[in-house]
């Protein structure tokens, strides 16, 4: 297995972050899902080029507030696209990360619900 470990850690990208005294979720934050969500970019532009969901929400032309709140919203309505995104997200972690993910769980959700909702609205 660590083998695995190394060959997921090899295709993160490098960050480069100030991370003088972060606690322990703002370190597995900026260590391990920053890396990952930015690789996974272009999986994140692709569902928003294929998912119905943002397509209508897209026609609506709504100002940065009202659009985010309707991303939000949304995903927070529907199960699987939000399985889907986390899915992406703990595919790519190493089993000691996902191991402290799952003692996390309930707060590194909100984080990655968060960054994915900042990523989908800067693309």
């Amino acid at each position: 297995m660590e083998n695995r470990s190394e060959e997921l850690l090899a295709l993160r990208p490098l960050l480069f972050l100030d991370g003088g005294n972060e606690k322990p979720l703002e370190k597995f934050q900026n260590q391990v899902l920053r890396p990952i969500l930015k690789y996974q970019h272009e999986l994140w532009v692709l569902e928003l080029k294929q998912n119905q969901f943002f397509l209508q929400i897209k026609e609506k032309r709504w100002n940065g507030a009202e659009f985010r709140q309707a991303i939000q919203s949304g995903i927070s309505r529907s199960p699987d696209l939000k399985n889907r995104y986390f899915g992406m997200v703990t595919g790519l972690m190493t089993s000691d990360e996902y191991s402290f993910y799952l003692a996390n769980r309930t707060e590194l959700n909100k984080r990655i619900l968060s960054m994915v909702i900042d990523r989908i609205l800067s693309i």
